[in-house]
Order: C-alpha cells, then structure tokens, then sequence
C-alpha cells in the first residue's frame, strides 16, 4: 500500500471486491484513531453493497457538498 500525503493528511487508494466485482476508492483517509470507518456509498452501490436500513442504524452525516447516509451495525 502507498500512503501520499495530501495537505498533510494520510490518502491512499484501495480497491474493494464483493462478489467477483471491484470498487476502486481512489482518496482513503488512513486514520488509525477513528472508531469507525466511512465508505462512498454510491462508490459501494456499483458493487452490490448498500446500506441495511432494516437491520443497521443509518447516520446522516453532513459536510461539504450536502448530506450522505452511514450505517452502524
């Protein structure tokens, strides 16, 4: 794995595989502090992954650019 620094924060890319099928997330932030870990969710839905409103807790998360929904399981 290659980690870049960005304006001094950790990136990197990772490819993710769900059912013979691959994601490329090109802008990953390495944040070993975190108690969780959030995901594109549209990058995810081109591979078969979506959030599980019936069995998760989804989150709304708000930033730049407008609102995205996490789940917690």
């Amino acid at each position: 794995m290659k980690i870049n620094l960005h304006n001094g924060l950790p990136i990197f890319s990772l490819t993710l595989r769900h059912h013979n099928q691959t994601a490329l997330l090109p802008n990953v932030l390495f944040d070993t502090g975190c108690a969780a870990t959030v995901f594109d969710t549209d990058l995810l839905a081109q591979i078969g992954i979506h959030i599980d409103f019936i069995n998760g807790r989804a989150k709304r998360m708000y930033g730049v650019g407008g609102t995205k929904f996490a789940t917690n399981r």
